[in-house]
């Protein structure tokens, strides 16, 4: 299934939460969608998470204009926790670690470890 490139006026670098209405006329619930937002802007979504920004959009519970910027043929495989071995979460909550304890000792490095069997 093709994606959808789109590109962010303003943010940079963000995971950027936009409510989506639901739809009572169907059962669907009232949901956040989490879009991951690069350092250029931009973000890959399925076209049916870009329906579900433009309804947030026009229900006024987003204030986000995003552009199309083009069609993704093959986007990359989307994995909750970033990649298979959550390595990118868990370095950035090792980052959050060391923002909030500051400076750490040289040679001392955040780090946090899977709990067995997960």
């Amino acid at each position: 299934m093709p994606g959808v490139r789109i590109h962010h006026p303003t943010l940079r670098n963000a995971i950027l939460i936009v409510p989506h209405p639901g739809d009572p006329k169907t059962g669907r619930l009232p949901k956040d969608y989490h879009i991951r937002i690069d350092t250029h802007g931009d973000s890959i979504v399925s076209e049916t998470v870009w329906g579900r920004l433009q309804q947030a959009r026009q229900s006024n519970l987003s204030g986000h204009d995003f552009l199309v910027t083009g069609e993704v043929k093959d986007p990359p495989a989307l994995i909750l926790g970033g990649k298979p071995d959550g390595l990118p979460v868990r370095k950035q909550l090792g980052d959050i670690i060391s923002d909030v304890l500051g400076p750490l000792p040289d040679g001392v490095q955040a780090q946090l470890n899977r709990p067995e069997g997960h």
